[in-house]
């Protein structure tokens, strides 16, 4: 019995340090989170597309650098990023653009004339991809 005692007190030291928290609380928690970086979010104005079809992408959130802890920005020349098709084993390369361009990019491309009807993505590095569907 008094090695149970032990065990659930020595339980309950470590749940309540656990719990315990060093979390900024008021105006710093919410500056915190308006500061985190947004992941760069590719989006398409429809989910279906034939081989090509005229395919408009926006890419929002564009940055490599997340700056969101007092960093200052580097004088570094700007990234290019590929948008790029991909589906199955086949990645196609549809536009590039500089993340000097963003923070939101508009790219009018083509959806690959040699596209299988299917589920395809729309990529770019660092990014959420787009899912689209082709259709003959």
């Amino acid at each position: 019995m008094h090695y149970r005692v032990i065990a659930l007190l020595s339980l309950a030291v470590v749940v309540s340090a656990c719990s315990s928290s060093a979390a900024p609380s008021g105006e710093d928690s919410v500056a915190s989170a308006q500061g985190a970086c947004a992941a760069m979010m590719v989006s398409t104005p429809a989910d279906t597309y034939s081989p090509g079809s005229a395919l408009e992408v926006t890419v929002d959130n564009v940055a490599i650098d997340c700056l969101d802890q007092g960093e200052t920005v580097t004088t570094a020349t700007p990234e290019a990023l590929d948008l790029i098709f991909v589906q199955g084993d086949h990645s196609t390369v549809l536009a590039s653009f500089s993340e000097a361009d963003g923070p939101t990019v508009t790219v009018t491309t083509t959806i690959p004339a040699d596209a299988a009807p299917g589920d395809a993505s729309i990529d770019v590095r660092y990014g959420e991809s787009a899912t689209i569907t082709i259709v003959p």
